[in-house]
């Protein structure tokens, strides 16, 4: 186990670090976990957006979020697994301890806080719909297709069973900014772009470079901490121009050649590109 801090997005915009403890997932011994899950895509999130504003007397409250509380945390083991205490704890070294819940870092702990939540969704009569990653609730009235409401008694309906922090407006989900109102919905990126580089460099008319040429490269490789930081960015970059930047798509495939084995000058380029 490890106490690891990482950088992530908060509402306002901003990166901050947030601190936990972690297995460390890549000692693992164990082969052939199920692992997969099914995580719902941003489109799918702005079709159904699109459905709730479209209908009748839609009101912004017909939208709300809640975040779950250090989720894996509550999902329940489903195999036998020991871990070595934190060097800090006095059992290090004198004993194991026996997971009773998921935990960050290990490999199977989505997949099982998943199937923990779909099961609470599913004693509340929740249901899949066609669209991945979106459940919903089917009315019990055989003449009724499809209810519209506040969204708040449905989610105090989850928080007795899962625990999270308190119902907010919809803002952001995964790297996208929302703003309902009464007649629109407005879906952005502009707080995800300007949060890749804060450092106020001014945009390049060409930011890859016509040397940027991979059989040309004779640079030095990255190390691993650097080879991360790459990847990181790159990945980053290649999730806007996927949805809201078509304009750095090109950008983001011609780096990507370097994405196994970036080097001094990738990451020069990578970082004018982010510029």
């Amino acid at each position: 186990m490890l106490w690891v801090d990482t950088l992530k997005l908060n509402d306002e915009g901003e990166r901050e670090f947030k601190s936990r403890w972690v297995i460390r997932g890549d000692k693992d011994p164990r082969k052939g976990l199920e692992v997969a899950t099914d995580p719902c895509p941003p489109e799918n999130i702005r079709f159904m957006l699109l459905a709730a504003l479209s209908s009748t007397g839609f009101d912004p409250s017909f939208i709300s979020t809640i975040d779950v509380d250090n989720a894996f945390l509550q999902a329940p083991m489903s195999d036998t697994v020991y871990v070595i205490p934190p060097k800090e704890h006095p059992d290090h070294g004198k004993a194991f301890w026996l997971l009773q819940k998921c935990m960050y870092g290990l490999t199977e702990s989505p997949l099982l806080f998943q199937r923990y939540l779909e099961s609470k969704l599913i004693k509340h009569g929740w249901g899949k719909s066609p669209l991945r990653g979106i459940w919903w609730k089917l009315s019990k009235e055989a003449e009724v297709v499809a209810l519209n409401g506040p969204a708040a008694s449905h989610l105090q309906e989850i928080m007795r069973e899962v625990e999270c922090k308190e119902i907010q407006p919809l803002q952001r989900y995964v790297g996208v900014s929302y703003d309902v109102s009464q007649d629109e919905i407005w879906c952005s990126q502009e707080m995800y772009a300007s949060s890749l580089n804060d450092r106020g460099v001014r945009p390049l008319v060409n930011p890859i470079p016509d040397a940027a040429r991979k059989q040309a490269d004779t640079s030095l490789p990255l190390n691993k901490k650097e080879t991360k930081a790459f990847q990181q960015s790159l990945g980053e970059l290649s999730y806007l121009a996927s949805f809201t930047r078509p304009d750095l798509a090109y950008g983001t495939s011609h780096m990507a050649q370097w994405n196994a084995a970036p080097t001094v000058n990738a990451f020069a380029w990578l970082q004018r590109l982010v510029s």
